[in-house]
C-alpha cells in the first residue's frame, strides 16, 4: 500500500510539474494576447463576446455529459467504458450544437445587444466545436487516467500558442469580436487529433447503447452540478447582459477575465492532477484526506499572495500598459482579485468530493451555491451597479469556500481547525507583506513601472520570510517539491 501511495505521489508530482509549467507558459501567452486584444478591440467587442460565451457555456455543459469524470473515476475498468463513452459524448455534442443555435436565437431577442445578427453568428461559430470536443474528451480522459500529463501539457501549450497568435492577427486585421471565436473553430479539430494520436483509446465501432445508461446515471449528476456551477461562473455576465449596456458588460468581462488569470496560472495544474490522484487513493480515506490537506496548504500558500499582489498592482498595471478605455475597470479588478484567492481551495475541495464518488452531495452543494450566488449578485447589481456586482462576487467566494470545505472534509476531521490551518497564515502573510510593500511603493514613486518593480521585489522577500516562519511544514514540503519539479522538468 505504501509503495502504491508513493508511486501515485510521484506520478502526481510529475504531473503537477508538467501541467504547472504548461499553465505558467500558457498564462504568459494569454497575458500577452489579452494585452494586444485590449489595444485592438473595443469594449463593445469584449461585451459581445461575453454574451456569446455566456450562451455557449450554458449549452456546452451537456457536451461531456459527465463522461470525462466518470471514466476517470472508473479508471480500473477504463477500456470497458471507453467505447460507449465515446459514442455518448459525440452524440451529445451534436445535440449541444443544436441547443446553442436555438439559445442564440432566443438570446438575440432578449439581450441588450446592438447587433443581434453578429451575436448569432458568433454563437454559430462556437457551435461548430461541441461534437469535436466530445471526441476530445475521451482522449483526454485516457491520458488523465494513465497520468500521462506530459503529453497533455505539450499539446495544450502548442494549441494555445497557435490560437492566441491567430486571435491577435485577426484583431489587428479588424475582425472584432470574431477574433475570439474563429481560432477555436480552427484549432479544436487539430488539438483533438493530436490527443488521439497520443492516447490511442481503444474505441470500437459498436455503439453499445446498453451501457450508455450507466454512464448517464452518474454523468447526469455531474452534468447537473456543472449547470449550477455555470450559473456561478457566468451568472454575473447574464445579469449584466440583461440590465446593462454592451459596453458595460465588456468592461466587467475585461476585469473578471484578468482577475481569474493568476489563480488559473497556479491552480489549473494542481486541479487537473488532484482528481485522478485522489481517486487513485480512494481505498484509503485517511491517506486521501492527508494528501488533500497538504495540497490545499501548498496551494493557499502559493495563490493567496499572488491574488493580493494582483489586486494592489491593478492600478499601476492598467494605467501603465493599457489604453485609457480600460481604466474604469481598475476598482472591479482590485475587488475581484481579492475574492478569487479563496476560490482556489474550493476547486480542490470539490476534487476531493468527486474522487470519493460523492456526486450527489456535490450536486446539492452546487444548487445551494448557485442560489446564493444569484441572490448576492442581484443585490450587488441593484445596490451598486457593476462595482456592486464585483463586491458581491468577491464576498461570495470565501463564504462558499468555507461551506465547501465543511462538506468535503470527513466528520472525524477537525474541520474548523483544518480550514484555519489552510487559510489563516497565508492570508495574514499576504496582506502584511504585499500590502505593506505596495503602500511603501506608492509613497516612494508615482511611476507605475517603478511601483510594480518595488512591490514585487519587496513583497516577495517579505512574504517568503513570513512563510518560512509561520508555515514551516508547508515551506519544507514546498521546497522539496519545487526541487523535484525542476529535476523532472530538466530530465
Amino acid at each position: 500500500m505504501k509503495q502504491q501511495e508513493k508511486s501515485i505521489a510521484d506520478l502526481a508530482t510529475s504531473g503537477v510539474a508538467w501541467l504547472t509549467s504548461q499553465t505558467l507558459l500558457s498564462r504568459v501567452i494569454s497575458y500577452v494576447a489579452q494585452l494586444a486584444l485590449a489595444w485592438f478591440l473595443s469594449r463593445d467587442d469584449f461585451g459581445l463576446y461575453g454574451m456569446a460565451l455566456t450562451i455557449s457555456a450554458f449549452s456546452t455543459i451537456l457536451s461531456q455529459g459527465g463522461v470525462f469524470k466518470v471514466l476517470i473515476h472508473r479508471r480500473e475498468s477504463f477500456d470497458k467504458w471507453v467505447t460507449p463513452g465515446f459514442w455518448l459524448s459525440v452524440s451529445i455534442g451534436f445535440f449541444v450544437s443544436l441547443v446553442m443555435l436555438l439559445a442564440g436565437f432566443v438570446a438575440c431577442q432578449f439581450f441588450n445587444v446592438e447587433n443581434p445578427g453578429k451575436l448569432f453568428w458568433l454563437i454559430a461559430i462556437l457551435a461548430i466545436t461541441p461534437p469535436i470536443t466530445g471526441a476530445k474528451t475521451i482522449a483526454r480522459a485516457s491520458l488523465n487516467s494513465q497520468m500521462r500529463f506530459k503529453e497533455i501539457a505539450a499539446i495544450s501549450t502548442v494549441s494555445l500558442l497557435l490560437q492566441s497568435t491567430l486571435k491577435v492577427v485577426l484583431a489587428a486585421l479588424g475582425f472584432g469580436a470574431f477574433s475570439f471565436v474563429v481560432p477555436a473553430a480552427v484549432f479544436t479539430p487539430l488539438d483533438t487529433y493530436a490527443l488521439w494520436r497520443s492516447a490511442k483509446p481503444k474505441v470500437q465501432s459498436k455503439l453499445m447503447f446498453r451501457r450508455w445508461k450507466y454512464l448517464i446515471n452518474d454523468g447526469l449528476l455531474i452534468t447537473l452540478t456543472a449547470f449550477w456551477y455555470k450559473i456561478i461562473t457566468h451568472g454575473d455576465y447574464l445579469i449584466l447582459a440583461i440590465v446593462a449596456t454592451q459596453k458595460e458588460l465588456g468592461l466587467y468581462f475585461f476585469a473578471f477575465t484578468y482577475s481569474v488569470q493568476s489563480i488559473v496560472m497556479f491552480t489549473q495544474g494542481v486541479a487537473s492532477v488532484s482528481f485522478p490522484a485522489l481517486a487513485a487513493l480512494n481505498k484509503d480515506k485517511q491517506r486521501q484526506v492527508r494528501a488533500f490537506t497538504r495540497a490545499a496548504k501548498m496551494l493557499a500558500a502559493t495563490v493567496f499572495p499572488v491574488c493580493i499582489l494582483q489586486a494592489v498592482l491593478a492600478a499601476p498595471l492598467i494605467i501603465g500598459f493599457f489604453p485609457s478605455k480600460w481604466h474604469a475597470a481598475i476598482p472591479m479588478l482590485q475587488v475581484l482579485s481579492v475574492g478569487m484567492a479563496s476560490r482556489t481551495v474550493s476547486w480542490l475541495a470539490t476534487s476531493l468530493m468527486e474522487a470519493e464518488g460523492r456526486f450527489l452531495a456535490r450536486m446539492w452543494l452546487g444548487l445551494f451555491s448557485a442560489i446564493l450566488f444569484v441572490i448576492m449578485a442581484f443585490i450587488g447589481t441593484f445596490c451598486g451597479g457593476m462595482l456592486g456586482l464585483a463586491i458581491a462576487v468577491a464576498l461570495y467566494y470565501p463564504i462558499m469556500a468555507v461551506a465547501t470545505l465543511m462538506i468535503a472534509l470527513p466528520d472525524e476531521c477537525e474541520k474548523f481547525q483544518t480550514i484555519m490551518d489552510i487559510s489563516l497564515a497565508p492570508t495574514a502573510a499576504s496582506i502584511i507583506s504585499v500590502g505593506g510593500a505596495a503602500l511603501l511603493a506608492s509613497q516612494a514613486s508615482n511611476d507605475p513601472t517603478t511601483q510594480i518593480i518595488f512591490t514585487c521585489a519587496f513583497g516577495a522577500v517579505a512574504y517568503l520570510f513570513l512563510a518560512r516562519s509561520w508555515m514551516k511544514d508547508t515551506w519544507a514540503e514546498m521546497s522539496a517539491r519545487v526541487s523535484r519539479l525542476f529535476l523532472t522538468i530538466s530530465s
